[in-house]
């Protein structure tokens, strides 16, 4: 055996490693138990992948939930009088049925629960809205805008009055503001989960606020079974392509890390992510730099390159490409014109999670999945 043939049967052997741990945990991590830990109780609706945040039920209906900022908040049945033991924790009384949103992108954790009804102000930037219903509201003025790439529109967001205020992770100053102006804030930190099925599970987080933590376990249930059913399917694959990703932007190379939901997406896809190896801390979910030169000689031989950008940030064709960065122009993927990239409406898509890992598994195994036409990627055209 040569030493390139050495070389992919080590990358398809810690690839096996890889699909086989994700498909048992997307398999038997439902059979674990969710007995006390760290004095949190048992919960009919157990938190299995995701890591930022935490929940259990409480007597008489109450609920304690630590949110992505590490705050415990109390969740109180509207009418019922707090039990003397949680007085001290910052309390929203559910379920909530007047929401504002710090951005667009918290709007999928909502959809799913049929719930954007409640929806009545969000931080946004209509151009890059791609939420039809949520836009329609917006334009009828059942939704507010709160700004988006700018200040928040305080004075707006006080006479609207939310039940709760869902926010990023991001925004410390937003936190303290609105602590000011007593307004409810939960913390969102979804992109920040090294799991797709982690980040898919904070709309468990987001339904306890509704009262609808049954119909949040079914919608989690049923994209954890497509998923490893694709996983599955992807793990009899003979041969895997060699996957890129991330790339040049402001001068800056920026690479998701081994850790990141996009490097588990493209293992789950049936991929061989080419920076695996790389545990970069950075952004968004493990997203990090790396020079120049490394990225040229790792991509080089890629077979298939996922962009998580859109038309939207100027990249439209892989002539646009490669008059941004001319160095990828000598990779292989470029060359043979097999970049991908994600859908105008693909950071609003959290809920969506199974379907784009269908697509990628149809775009690195087109053969395994005939027929399928992916919804969240498109084949850059030449010009």
């Amino acid at each position: 055996m040569n030493r390139a043939d050495c070389g992919k049967g080590c990358a398809a052997g810690t690839f096996n490693r890889i699909i086989g741990y994700v498909t048992l945990i997307v398999f038997f991590s439902i059979l674990i138990s969710t007995s006390c830990v760290d004095g949190w109780a048992a919960d009919r609706l157990p938190v299995q992948h995701a890591g930022l945040f935490r929940m259990g039920h409480l007597e008489d209906g109450f609920r304690k939930v630590t949110d992505g900022a590490g705050r415990s908040l109390l969740l109180a049945p509207r009418g019922k009088p707090i039990p003397s033991a949680y007085r001290n924790l910052p309390t929203i009384t559910i379920p909530v049925n007047r929401v504002a949103l710090e951005s667009a992108v918290y709007a999928a954790l909502l959809r799913p629960l049929d719930v954007l009804e409640s929806i009545v102000g969000v931080g946004v930037r209509m151009d890059i809205c791609y939420m039809d219903d949520l836009k329609k509201k917006i334009a009828k003025g059942e939704v507010i805008k709160l700004g988006c790439d700018g200040p928040m529109d305080y004075e707006r967001l006080k006479v609207l009055s939310p039940d709760v205020f869902f926010a990023g992770n991001w925004n410390k100053k937003l936190i303290h503001k609105l602590d000011e102006l007593n307004i409810p804030v939960a913390i969102i930190d979804c992109f920040e989960e090294a799991h797709p099925l982690g980040r898919l599970e904070w709309i468990k987080f987001v339904a306890a606020f509704y009262d609808r933590e049954d119909d949040a376990q079914q919608v989690f249930n049923r994209a954890a079974k497509k998923i490893a059913a694709v996983s599955a399917r992807c793990a009899a694959a003979h041969t895997h392509p060699r996957v890129m990703a991330g790339g040049v932007f402001d001068g800056k190379v920026h690479v998701p890390s081994a850790k990141s939901v996009t490097a588990n997406m493209i293992a789950i896809g049936g991929g061989d992510y080419i920076f695996q190896d790389l545990d970069l801390k950075g952004y968004m979910g493990g997203y990090g730099n790396i020079t120049l030169e490394e990225f040229y000689v790792r991509a080089k031989h890629a077979n298939v390159y996922i962009l998580e950008t859109s038309p939207a940030y100027g990249i439209s064709s892989i002539e646009t490409l490669v008059t941004r960065d001319d160095m990828l122009a000598d990779i292989k993927s470029v060359r043979d014109g097999n970049v991908w990239c994600s859908m105008p409406w693909y950071w609003e898509s959290i809920d969506k999670t199974d379907e784009i890992i269908a697509d990628l598994a149809a775009i690195f195994h087109p053969k395994l999945f005939p027929g399928h036409r992916p919804r969240h990627f498109f084949k850059l055209p030449e010009k």
